[in-house]
């Protein structure tokens, strides 16, 4: 009796927390129906919240364990998702007029004489600014590292993007280094608001021709294709990560592997606005690239994308919006390559090196995929791997999912420097990543530590395609195979 009064409460509500989880990927955000004339856009008060929210605010342990995890608050932002949970569970008492919001709560008013007074007022009391600073909602990366510590399972991320989404779709009121990726992704179709025409551009320069699915479908030769490779807005427009679309495209070249990509057809997966709460823009990209892929039968094939961006969004959220695709991480399918022996490695004139390995957090944390990515870095030829002690399913992000790829670390110190400091602590000479974005964090980490190319000591970054291309095999160069008999 004495338990749902008092601050041990979670104790009975943890095993229905646990219970009433969500069973669907951690990767995926619950759906938004844009077309509803009553729709509420994302999260603003009490009454936007599900009653799993609320669960989740009195099933609080006070552990500190999602404090502990999240990169942000270890780096001196405002943002705390202890805090943020426990305000939640605050208001709710604090609007049920001092009695705990739970199943019973009517009988036990009646029961024990006490007041029936919920307050509308405090009800509608806006969570921004109460339970969470509005500079803290800003803050998070959406890497998950709370979510993956918590004991109990409670949701922050899904709670956090929700705010973002009333923030942004029905007050306006988001920071304004945001719309200029916003703008772009909606008029362009990727944030950094380049031409489409340049998305092919990476491909200039390789001595194999990269066809475009449109042409084969031109020319009736869809049946050709056996993967798509989706390539991505960093690969197709950042300078250094279309040195990662040349070398993965080098590896399936010298697989065999008969591939295309969309080329102008190609745009952005929608994952950075939908992080940032445009849930509006997002859709409009999804539905396009839905519209795209069924056009052309995609379905019924093999998507491959080194992005861990685009592989969440498009293996895990797409359905919401009727499309059902099966995609690969590069790095999975590399190994599957690898372990099948269609891709081949020599090791003549490959240096010996040590190699720390930075896991992505929408990979790893969010897919659950950190075994084939080492396996593959096993593989290649002087490659001796060194982890950080932060590694696996309790990586440490880079800094820039989120959004916050777009945004300056104007309070405490850089993500992406916490991080490069654990990747040096290492002493390996060479960090391996497997996500654009992590790529372009680590790479400005070690500039910023003295440790970037040309200077006393470098440490050099490469995606895990890049380490393999280096020692690949042509197929075009393999010595037949003799037949016995």
């Amino acid at each position: 009796m004495y338990l749902p009064f008092s601050k041990h409460l979670h104790i009975v509500t943890s095993f229905f927390n646990i219970y009433f989880r969500k069973l669907a990927p951690r990767g995926e955000l619950p759906a938004m129906d844009l077309e509803r004339e009553d729709a509420t856009f994302g999260l603003r008060t009490l009454q936007d919240l599900g009653w799993k929210d609320l669960l989740d605010g009195f099933t609080c342990t006070e552990c500190g364990r999602c404090q502990e995890a999240c990169p942000a608050w270890a780096t001196g932002k405002p943002l705390n998702p202890k805090t943020f949970i426990m305000g939640v569970r605050d208001m709710a008492h604090e609007a049920e007029a001092g009695v705990p919001l739970i199943p019973n709560g009517a009988a036990v008013r009646e029961t024990y004489g006490l007041d029936d007074g919920i307050r509308p007022d405090l009800l509608a009391k806006p969570i921004v600014d109460t339970a969470i600073p509005y500079d803290a909602v800003w803050d998070c990366v959406t890497c998950g590292a709370c979510v993956e510590a918590c004991p109990v399972l409670i949701e922050h991320v899904d709670k956090i993007v929700g705010l973002r989404r009333n923030l942004v779709l029905e007050e306006s009121r988001f920071p304004q280094e945001l719309t200029a990726a916003m703008r772009g992704m909606e008029a362009a179709g990727n944030p950094w608001g380049l031409p489409r025409s340049t998305r092919t551009d990476w491909t200039r320069g390789l001595p194999f021709e990269v066809p475009t699915v449109a042409e084969l479908a031109t020319a009736g030769r869809l049946d050709e294709i056996e993967v798509l490779y989706w390539v991505g807005c960093a690969a197709a427009f950042d300078e250094r990560n279309r040195k990662v679309a040349r070398a993965f495209a080098t590896c399936l070249d010298a697989a065999g592997v008969r591939f295309a990509i969309l080329g102008q057809e190609e745009s952005c997966t929608g994952d950075p606005a939908r992080r940032m709460g445009n849930d509006y823009v997002y859709q409009i990209l999804a539905s396009g690239n839905v519209e795209t892929l069924n056009r052309y039968g995609m379905g019924e094939r093999t998507i491959v994308t080194a992005c861990p961006h685009c592989f969440n969004v498009i293996g895990n959220e797409y359905g919401q919006l009727g499309g059902a695709f099966e995609i690969v991480h590069h790095s999975v399918y590399l190994d599957r390559l690898l372990s099948s022996g269609r891709l081949r490695l020599a090791a003549d004139g490959v240096p010996a090196r040590s190699v720390t390995y930075h896991d992505p957090c929408y990979l790893t944390r969010y897919n659950g995929i950190q075994a084939e990515p080492r396996d593959a870095l096993a593989s290649a030829p002087g490659v001796a791997l060194v982890e950080m002690d932060r590694h696996g399913r309790n990586t440490f992000c880079c800094g820039a999912g989120g959004g916050r790829m777009w945004m300056e670390e104007t309070r405490g110190t850089r993500i992406n420097h916490e991080r490069t400091r654990e990747a040096l602590s290492t002493g390996a000479d060479t960090v391996a990543v497997a996500c654009p974005y992590c790529m372009i964090m680590l790479k400005d980490g070690l500039a910023d530590a003295g440790r970037g190319p040309g200077t006393d000591d470098p440490v050099s970054i490469a995606d895990i395609a890049e380490l393999l291309a280096e020692s690949a095999v042509p197929a075009k160069r393999r010595l037949p195979v003799l037949q016995q008999g």
